[in-house]
């Protein structure tokens, strides 16, 4: 496999063709692409490179399409990540994070938006409201332990909202991706 290999920029860009999808009741993209860890079962660090946004929500969601699903690797991982949720919020989208959340880079802003985004299941037929329960626990503790405990929790609930519990959290370096 060739992992220089990528898609002319025309394509990349082009705005999807809904048509070709059996079902029509969501847009499907990436706000943003790349991760920053290198975990080594994983290519997209070495594909994608470091996390940086390649499109806007005009770029691939429809006029008048409410729900949206998020192709995005790592989007917390994101530099400008609380813009993003800031957006999702404004224009209403119901979002399904199809990819996951990574807590390591949870923060008590990006989770405050969390909780006012309409987070949806991949049918968009539920919302997912389960955040909440971790906001207290989050709040009590010193960084490590709120890390730990927000770890224990979202693994919990993690067929409902997809949040990814970094394998190396014990690892000292841990904290720089906070």
């Amino acid at each position: 496999m060739d992992l220089t290999k990528k898609l002319p920029a025309e394509i990349e860009n082009s705005f999807p063709d809904y048509a070709l999808y059996p079902s029509k009741n969501c847009a499907i993209g990436f706000i943003t692409r790349g991760c920053h860890k290198v975990c080594e079962f994983c290519l997209v660090p070495v594909k994608e490179g470091v996390v940086k946004q390649v499109a806007s929500f005009e770029q691939f969601v429809p006029p008048g399409q409410r729900n949206v699903m998020l192709l995005d690797d790592n989007l917390l991982s994101y530099y400008d990540a609380d813009t993003i949720l800031k957006t999702i919020i404004q224009r209403g989208y119901a979002v399904n994070f199809s990819q996951s959340l990574d807590i390591s880079y949870l923060s008590e802003n990006n989770l405050e938006l969390l909780k006012k985004v309409d987070s949806r299941n991949s049918k968009f037929t539920k919302r997912i409201v389960k955040v909440q329960a971790a906001i207290s626990a989050w709040r009590k503790h010193g960084r490590h332990k709120r890390l730990a405990e927000a770890a224990t929790y979202f693994n919990h609930i993690r067929k409902k909202r997809r949040f990814f519990d970094p394998l190396d959290i014990s690892r000292p370096d841990w904290s720089r991706r906070g």
